[in-house]
């Protein structure tokens, strides 16, 4: 594995994606990202970006809880599609949603958890379901590019209920809760193998047969991808990200919430230096600091770029 860090102006972003001459087919652009509230007026989920809300108090825990990150990822997403457009190289949106944390007691208080404890089966699926519930602003950022949705995101088989009958469906949106279903499902069936990653601990006892999972990383570390039954972004990252090459996308550009650096940065060492990857060329960029940037865009701004590949070499960067 080759791993590089750049530190950047928002202003040369494309022009260091760019240079770092990746040879890509096709490309994942993973901007956007958000977390799911309940609202109560609406009686739905409603992402947590807080240029969404009219009303104070979801608006309000909106900015405390994500800040301009999930505009400003998809306003820089939406940048890098044209950019790559331009170049007549494939590239999609995907759009990572975090669909768990709306049902944890401390996301809001006792009474909201209360109120929606047993319901979020129904309200995940409501907005799974309904490609309308694209955010508002979103659809702004994409008329004032002139991109057409359809060839913006990209798409995902899903469950659909009409009638009472399941049916095969397709989503744009990625659950971060089915990721870490699917994660323990691919580590269950590789586990013999060992074709992922070299296991230092594993407990396959809890109720959905994964409860703990450590991973060596490195020569003198290990990682803690799975504690008491809950995956870690870094497991979810590493499902993510296979999941996306197994798409056939070869380079995948990450717009990372700073509250999930340490453990994407974890996921994303773990699949370039995985045997499942082998014989692949693949590129992983993950992009921080967004959140700590002002919310009017400032092109100044700084920006951290990671660029984790299993190529020989990475290119000499000139910015």
């Amino acid at each position: 594995m080759a791993k590089k860090e750049l530190i950047i102006p928002v202003s040369q972003l494309t022009k260091t994606i760019e240079s770092l001459r990746l040879n890509s087919k096709k490309v994942a652009l993973v901007g956007g990202h958000y977390i799911l509230l309940y609202e109560r007026k609406s009686d739905s989920l409603k992402p947590a970006i807080y240029q969404e809300f009219e009303e104070w108090g979801n608006m309000a825990f909106s900015k405390a809880m994500a800040k301009n990150f999930p505009v400003k990822s998809f306003e820089l997403t939406a940048k890098l599609f044209y950019y790559f457009r331009l170049c007549k190289i494939e590239s999609k949106c995907v759009l990572l949603v975090n669909d768990d944390s709306f049902l944890r007691k401390d996301f809001r208080n006792e009474v909201h958890y209360e109120s929606i404890k047993d319901r979020g089966a129904e309200l995940r699926q409501q907005y799974f379901n309904l490609e309308d519930n694209i955010p508002i602003s979103y659809r702004k950022i994409l008329v004032e590019f002139r991109i057409r949705m359809v060839d913006f995101f990209a798409r995902f088989p899903i469950q659909k209920t009409e009638n009472g009958r399941q049916k095969e469906s397709e989503t744009i949106f990625v659950s971060e809760r089915k990721l870490c279903k699917s994660f323990k499902k691919t580590v269950r069936h590789s586990v013999k193998k060992d074709q992922l990653f070299k296991i230092t601990n594993i407990d396959e006892s809890g109720n959905d047969n994964i409860d703990e999972l450590t991973v060596e990383s490195g020569k003198v570390r290990t990682v803690c991808l799975i504690e008491k039954g809950v995956c870690n972004c870094g497991g979810k990252a590493f499902q993510f990200y296979l999941d996306l090459i197994q798409m056939e996308f070869d380079t995948i550009i990450f717009f990372v919430p700073d509250e999930c650096t340490e453990h994407v940065k974890e996921g994303a060492e773990l699949i370039i230096n995985s045997p499942r990857i082998e014989g692949r060329n693949i590129s992983i960029i993950n992009i921080m600091n967004l959140e700590n940037n002002t919310d009017l865009h400032d092109e100044s701004d700084d920006l951290i770029l990671n660029h984790y590949t299993n190529y020989s070499n990475i290119a000499v960067i000139r910015t």
